[in-house]
């Protein structure tokens, strides 16, 4: 029954032979059972009492269910005496029961504690039916279930045949994997402590996610995990990388478990989970003084049971969660609740039969698209754990889950994924091999997925002084006649709304002291993924620019950073094929603007600039996916592409006309706004 070793290792049978005889030798002097006694320890007593205490210690944490800290002192132990049978199996079944990291490390060993000792446990079976289904070994597993199923209660009898009908899952779906890239996130995101439940802005430019890292707010551990208490984290995606995350602070973070339950597409709501009440969902809305102290949801979503994620709708009028209250289909369940007409929501309404299974479900998740559902569940056809499925609307009715498949599920806990807007990336935790430690977040690129959806996005600001404006942005969908409320951000003047394709929407735009101004965007129902970038000028009727007198000793420019001037051969690599004259190039960084960043501007092709852009057919000239910007004068301008060197530019804009932009340009780019090159290289002086 268990697993051969030409079925482990895929050898051809020379090779095998030797492995055997070296295997076989090696097992006649090392495989041996060694006790802990103080006969075999007799050159090392101390070491004996730390091992035996570090046992008894981790039995205790066993006996409580508490596998991380049980694991911590078996392990202890096994670094004096690693050729014990039951400390093997033990710390097999801690691996096999952790939450935060790998669960498939348990195999070798199960597999050392029985070489040492084929008696070791009754159990044995369903240990390695267990291991060899965490590591993708479906043949093996089923035969280890089938071996130990006789042995098995009624309950546990129930509990084998759902794995075996998993296993069967996962060899159908592992021989048909779907093309993607699967990427860790990088030192900036991930520590050597677990973090997971990412949530991002529909641009993906920010990120928010849970981790256990000492520094928590307070610095405590959790007694019952021996790992630190959870706090929310905050990253920025700034020059193509994620900043270091930020622990986000207080309000957001108490000394007690904070974690991310979701933020909305414009990332001004945050829902908190707190471990309050059984587990209770908190919000707390970015305002002007940043973000409000956070509001737990009220009765009709919160209960004395655990309510866990949450996500809106795009509208913001449909609030879904998971709850393992009573009346449900079975443990944990997906539920929604409409917003009422006074803001509070209404009574809780479960999805079911469709969505829900008699087991659990978690981590729903809405995309900014309002029609595609994800979630994760332990029922419909997982290999194991919880998977991730989908389900697509029509109408009002959420359709058939679809698994998203392998390599993205696995058979441990596949739970928390999030699809960007776009549809192009999701985000989600695991537990791999080669991580940064625990649980890491990693990002998959989809290929050939698409959503259809508009994401609008720029800056409030004034129209003469260009100061960034905090205002009321009231976004009507004309064809639903729903009005989402939000806001733009406070100090930088920022927004972000999201626009599903079909339908015809009316975005008005109210700050303090100006006329309130209101524009309309139709959106048709096959319209792919767009950014679109629209600065909102406001003005003041009467109002004119004022003449600003500066003193002789006043400094008028500021000052450049060092590190914003690259040095003089970077700048001939980036800007070679506009100039080769180091002569221009050293005058250009003489006389830069202080607010501007050498090291930071970007090239992209220009290959359309319209008042009335609807004419103006760009799907026939795509190669690059292309940028759509409205500017305050009221020009649209289409671009494509992006780059560090401008000569890679310049290929880019000899395909593009090619293809008929005769027009077609390379231009300069800086935190969103056009840089005149000519005026770049050849700078006004005084």
């Amino acid at each position: 029954m268990r697993k051969s070793l030409n079925e482990t290792l895929n050898l051809p049978s020379p090779f095998l032979l030797i492995l055997l005889i070296v295997f076989a030798c090696g097992e006649l002097f090392a495989q041996q059972n060694v006790s802990f006694t103080s006969h075999n320890f007799k050159n090392n007593p101390t070491g004996l009492k730390f091992a035996l205490d570090k046992i008894k210690e981790g039995d205790e944490h066993l006996k409580n269910e508490e596998y991380d800290l049980a694991m911590e002192s078996y392990k202890s132990a096994d670094s004096i005496n690693p050729d014990n049978a039951d400390l093997n199996v033990k710390i097999g079944v801690c691996y096999l029961n952790t939450k935060d990291f790998y669960k498939g490390g348990c195999l070798p060993y199960f597999n050392k504690g029985y070489a040492l000792d084929h008696k070791i446990s009754k159990r044995m079976d369903f240990y390695f039916a267990r291991a060899y289904h965490l590591n993708y070994m479906w043949d093996s597993a089923i035969t280890e279930y089938k071996a130990y199923l006789p042995k098995a209660g009624a309950k546990e009898k129930k509990e084998i045949t759902r794995y075996i009908e998993q296993c069967t899952n996962g060899k159908a779906l592992s021989q048909h994997p779907i093309p993607v890239k699967i990427e860790n996130l990088g030192a900036e995101i991930n520590s050597p402590y677990p973090d997971y439940s990412p949530f991002l802005t529909a641009d993906e430019n920010t990120i928010v996610f849970t981790s256990k890292r000492p520094s928590t707010t307070g610095g405590f551990i959790d007694p019952g995990t021996g790992e630190y208490f959870e706090d929310i984290y905050i990253s920025h995606f700034k020059n193509g990388h994620w900043d270091t995350a930020d622990n986000m602070g207080p309000p957001i973070n108490t000394p007690d478990n904070d974690a991310t339950a979701y933020l909305s597409p414009d990332g001004q709501k945050l829902f908190i989970f707190r471990d309050i009440n059984g587990g209770d969902i908190y919000y707390s809305n970015l305002g002007s003084n940043g973000w409000s102290t956070p509001v737990a949801l009220s009765d009709k979503i919160n209960t004395p049971y655990h309510e866990s994620t949450v996500c809106l709708s795009p509208d913001g009028k449909i609030l879904y969660f998971v709850s393992d209250k009573p009346g449900g289909k079975g443990g944990r369940d997906i539920y929604k609740s409409y917003m009422q007409p006074d803001s509070s929501w209404g009574n809780a309404i479960n999805l079911g039969d469709t969505i829900n299974t008699p087991y659990d479900e978690e981590g729903v998740y809405i995309h900014p698209d309002g029609k595609t559902m994800y979630f994760s569940s332990k029922g419909h056809n997982s290999m194991g754990g919880y998977d991730i499925f989908k389900s697509t609307k029509a109408g009002n009715s959420w359709g058939v889950p679809e698994n998203l498949g392998y390599p993205v599920n696995t058979p441990d806990d596949d739970v928390f994924f999030i699809v960007s807007a776009s549809g192009k990336h999701g985000y989600y935790a695991s537990a791999k091999n080669g991580g940064y430690g625990g649980l890491d977040i990693f990002r998959i690129e989809m290929n050939g997925l698409s959503s259809n959806l508009i994401v609008l996005k720029g800056v409030v600001l004034d129209s003469i002084t260009r100061n960034t404006l905090s205002a009321k942005i009231t976004l009507l969908n004309k064809t639903t006649n729903v009005t989402t409320p939000s806001m733009s951000k406070s100090g930088t003047g920022e927004y972000l709304l999201s626009l599903p394709a079909g339908s015809e929407y009316e975005i008005k735009v109210t700050a303090d002291g100006y006329p309130d101004y209101t524009f309309n965007l139709s959106i048709s129902d096959t319209v792919t993924y767009r950014e679109i970038v629209k600065n909102i000028a406001l003005f003041i009727p009467g109002s004119a620019p004022t003449k600003v007198v500066v003193a002789k000793t006043d400094t008028v420019k500021p000052v450049v950073a060092d590190t914003c001037i690259p040095d003089i051969y970077t700048l001939m690599r980036r800007f070679n094929g506009l100039t080769a004259d180091t002569n221009v190039l050293r005058n250009m960084v003489k006389h830069i603007s202080g607010d501007l960043c050498l090291n930071n501007i970007m090239f992209t092709v220009q290959i359309g600039a319209y008042h009335f852009p609807k004419n103006f057919k760009y799907k026939n000239v795509e190669i690059k996916p292309i940028a759509i910007t409205g500017f305050p004068d009221g020009i649209t301008r289409f671009t494509m592409g992006m780059y560090k060197n401008y000569h890679e530019a310049v290929l880019l804009r000899n395909e593009a006309r090619k293809r008929g932009v005769k027009d077609a340009w390379v231009t300069g780019i800086y935190k969103g706004h056009r840089v005149v090159l000519s005026d770049l290289l050849n700078p006004k002086t005084n």
